[in-house]
Parts: structure tokens; sequence; C-alpha cells
């Protein structure tokens, strides 16, 4: 062990100054910066995400100007962010987002028959849809999709996420029109 490096790690002095400079950007920091991580679309074509986040006010309720942040996670190009393109918003993973009577509800571009209701469980938001006959909380959209000539074609997409009674995880795989 280097006797040299561990009074520099447990020195109180650093650790008071550490915690004081979070509490001042704890207070500093923007209502609409607070998230939630609400699902992800994962793709067999690489590693990159599409990452769906619940913006939360100073109140803990959706932000009622801009309730839902969508965004790439480039897990190919060390995990930096990346928005979505105007035609990737508009043909796949864009999302319109609505008021429901308890929540949002969402449809993703892509799977517009399937809504998906953004609801209080508790202490947390979670994105809930019917998968497989049973309602559960949305996890993950994993899209299978082949080389084409136009660009990647889709084969399926499965719908995975946990039954709300019995927490058991439900899948569900929809075939390509």
């Amino acid at each position: 062990m280097n006797s040299v490096t561990l009074p520099v790690l447990l020195d109180p002095r650093r650790t008071r100054m550490a915690q004081a400079v979070l509490a001042f950007l704890a207070l500093v920091a923007p209502a609409e910066a607070q998230t939630r991580g609400l699902f992800r679309i994962e793709r067999s074509t690489n590693r990159n995400v599409v990452e769906y986040d619940l913006r939360l006010s100073r109140d803990g309720a959706p932000d009622p100007k801009d309730p839902v942040s969508v965004y790439w996670i480039m897990l190919e190009e060390g995990g930096r962010r990346e928005g979505l393109t105007f035609f990737e918003r508009q043909f796949a993973y864009g999302v319109d987002v609505s008021a429901g009577r308890d929540g949002l509800v969402l449809h993703v571009a892509a799977l517009r028959d399937r809504p998906i209701h953004v609801r209080r469980r508790g202490e947390r938001w979670e994105a809930q849809t019917m998968i497989a006959g049973h309602l559960a909380t949305l996890r993950r959209i994993w899209v299978q999709a082949d080389g084409g000539v136009l660009g990647p074609g889709v084969k399926f997409v499965e719908v995975t996420g946990l039954d709300v009674e019995s927490g058991r995880v439900r899948t569900e795989r929809i075939a390509s029109h």
C-alpha cells in the first residue's frame, strides 16, 4: 500500500470540500435536468441504443413543457450522447406525447399502435404497456434487423418488461409487416 496516497484519500478537508461542491451543484442545477430512465431501444445492427427518459419538474411531476427526452447513447463511440435526426424522429424512434388520465401517453413512431402509459407507481414513474396480454412495466424494445439494399430492414421487434401484478418477465415478438 502506498502510504503517501492513503492520507490524501482520507483527508477530512478534501471530503468536506467535495461535499460542499456537490451540495452547491444540487442547488444550482436546473429543475429540467432531473430525469428518470423509462426504457430503451436496442438493435441488432450495433450496440448503440436509444434512451427514453422522463423529464421531471421541481415538484416531481412530468415537465409540462417537454416531458420526454429521447436520445442516442453511442456505445460504439465511447458512450457519448447524440440527438435523433429528423428522419429518426419521424419514422422510427421519435415519440408523440399526450396527457393521459393518470400521467402521459406515449406513441413511439415505429410502434404507433402500441400506447405506452407513463404512470406513477409508488414513488416511481414507470412506462407501462400491454406485453403478451399482460400489463407490464416496459424495459426494452429489441429491433432485429437485416441488411437491405436501401438500408437495414426490420425482421421483428421484441418488447420486454416486468408484469405489473406478478413481477415476471414478459416478452412479446411482433413480426414486421
